[in-house]
């Protein structure tokens, strides 16, 4: 499943006598392999999960989202840290998806991070963001995130992680 969202999101040439494959048929194909390799209760609560994805250019993830939606998780996007605030305020997530650097600072996804552990929330964060460096990934966990990734495979693996706890 992992490989097929890889494949996903990124977008290759197709050939001329090939049929174009849409994003919903890439999408779909993947909800199918981890639907027939995962035991019906992980099935179950992929259908019920509801992702917060906090992103100031939600263009950027579309390829990512799509594939997760194809397993059926619902998702609200936020472009902002405070917009991101409120929407937890009156919702429960189960997973938040952050990336890092916004307009109101390169490092905003770590402020909405320390803003959601002042007020004991422990849902499981997970930033994507363009750096994959070790010390990036070593400092997200130190302040709390459940992972770090630039990579569309381990942000899967991330989301599915949390998902089963």
């Amino acid at each position: 499943a992992a490989a097929l969202l890889g494949a996903a999101s990124t977008k290759t040439p197709t050939p001329d006598k090939a049929k174009p494959v849409s994003d919903e048929e890439k999408a779909s194909e993947i909800a199918d392999v981890v639907s027939r390799a995962a035991r019906p209760t992980i099935v179950r609560k992929l259908a019920t999960t509801s992702i917060l994805w906090v992103d100031d250019i939600p263009s950027n993830i579309v390829y990512e989202r799509k594939a997760l939606e194809a397993l059926g998780i619902r998702f609200t996007i936020s472009t902002s840290t405070a917009d991101a605030l409120g929407k937890l305020g009156h919702n429960k997530y189960d997973v938040i998806v952050s990336d890092m650097g916004r307009p109101e600072g390169d490092r905003a996804g770590y402020e909405l991070l320390k803003e959601l552990r002042k007020m004991n929330d422990t849902t499981p964060f997970i930033i994507y963001s363009s750096s994959d460096l070790p010390e990036h990934k070593t400092e997200a966990r130190r302040r709390g995130a459940f992972g770090s990734t630039n990579n569309p495979q381990e942000l899967f693996g991330f989301v599915l992680g949390a998902i089963q706890g």
